[in-house]
């Protein structure tokens, strides 16, 4: 939460910084107005990203983490169809993960 000041203050000094360039409709721009709004943008998802994004998946994966040795407490017991039910599941949506992650590339 410190960092938040310094590096809202670089983010908005770039984005207003680079503002100019992105939105000039001048004849002498039509090379530099694209580049603008690509660090444009660049600047400020990779803010967004970095200020909301990552401490929300943080947060969510801690409390995820924190869970697990429940989980594995409930998997110790007898199995049932409810466990295996869960554990199909899981590997299932890893499964279809993998193949969603195979053929993007």
């Amino acid at each position: 939460l410190s960092r938040t000041r310094p590096l809202m203050m670089t983010s908005m000094t770039t984005i207003f910084g680079i503002l100019p360039m992105a939105i000039d409709k001048s004849q002498a721009a039509e090379m530099w107005a694209p580049f603008g709004v690509t660090i444009l943008m660049g600047m400020i998802s990779a803010t967004l990203l970095t200020l909301i994004i990552i401490p929300g998946l943080y947060v969510s994966l801690e409390k995820t983490i924190a869970g697990i040795p429940g989980f594995i407490m409930y998997l110790k017991g007898p199995f049932t169809l409810n466990k295996f039910i869960i554990l199909f599941l899981i590997l299932y949506n890893l499964f279809l993960l993998g193949i969603k992650i195979y053929f993007s590339q």
